[in-house]
């Protein structure tokens, strides 16, 4: 498993190098997170970049086969490092649409978060 503060920096350097399947993958996860209202698509200009890297995180740890370990949620934390505070936002909307599964009592994104069925099925097809 890999810390989301380590996946985000490996997530932005995989959407710097243009390659077209990472690419067409964090578009395929996007989608998906816009039809099940995890991000809104209203917002997709003003905010389009920090949902692609919330995709690339996503599509990083996937490729990897690593679960995402999501060691804080201290919003500070997220914005001393340049990520928008908005990502425990959509991790918590992942876990609650069953895109992702928390080892959380709660069910919110803490702790070790590991990929739904959902997008194991279709980040797989574009592989």
């Amino acid at each position: 498993m890999k810390d989301i503060f380590e996946l985000y920096e490996q997530g932005k350097e995989n959407l710097e190098q243009g390659n077209a399947i990472f690419q067409e993958q964090a578009d395929t996860a996007l989608g998906i997170m816009v039809a099940q209202g995890v991000l809104p698509y209203k917002r997709a200009l003003k905010n389009g970049y920090l949902h692609k890297r919330l995709c690339a995180v996503l599509v990083t740890a996937f490729n990897e086969q690593e679960d995402i370990l999501v060691s804080s949620r201290r919003l500070g934390k997220y914005h001393s490092r340049g990520i928008t505070t908005n990502f425990l936002n959509w991790l918590d909307d992942l876990v609650d649409k069953k895109l992702m599964n928390s080892d959380s009592p709660q069910q919110r994104a803490e702790g070790v978060l590991t990929f739904g069925d959902v997008f194991k099925h279709h980040l797989k097809a574009v592989a």
